[in-house]
Parts: C-alpha cells; sequence; structure tokens
C-alpha cells in the first residue's frame, strides 16, 4: 500500500468504499477512484503521465505540495515522502 496516512476521517472512509455524510455525494467516486490511483502508484512520477489524473503542485491555497484534482472546486492533497503518499484528505478549495 502506497498510501500510509489520511489526514482525516472522511478520506479514509471513502478509500475504505464507505460514504462521507461529511463530502458530496457526488464527488465520492471520482475521489476514490483517484484514491486508487494514488494508491497503486509506486512512485510520484507514475502519477504524471496519465491523461486526465490533473496531478499538479497543490499551491498556496491547498495543503500539501501535491494534489490530484477531482473537479473544479475539490482535490485531493498529499505530502510523497519516500515512496508513499501521506496526510491524504479531500479538500474543497476556499471561496
Amino acid at each position: 500500500m502506497v498510501i500510509v496516512s489520511f489526514a482525516d476521517k472522511k478520506t479514509e472512509r471513502v478509500f475504505q468504499r464507505q460514504r462521507s455524510r461529511k463530502l458530496p455525494a457526488n464527488i465520492q467516486k471520482r475521489a476514490r477512484d483517484k484514491l486508487l490511483v494514488l494508491d497503486n502508484a509506486t512512485c510520484e512520477r507514475d502519477l504524471r503521465p496519465l491523461p486526465g489524473l490533473r496531478h499538479e503542485p497543490s499551491g498556496e491555497d491547498w495543503p500539501g505540495p501535491w494534489r490530484l484534482r477531482i473537479d473544479e472546486r475539490w482535490s485531493l492533497c498529499f505530502d510523497w515522502q519516500d515512496g508513499s503518499a501521506r496526510a491524504v484528505q479531500i479538500v474543497a478549495r476556499p471561496r
């Protein structure tokens, strides 16, 4: 497993195929798909060439140095250390 820690329970629930009442239902399947891709990556570089994955540095508005966009408002933010994703969380863009 590449994901070694989650920043919150709601993200961990989505990863475990459980519903989270704290997240909109319409983003949970897409978020789970991206979590599975992240979990199967063997290195951060594996995330770059996948079309539509939208892997990018997170910038100032987002926690963690990396993110995978779920849609225009929601992203999966994480830190990559020693071949593992850490502090993974589903986050909405601040308004």
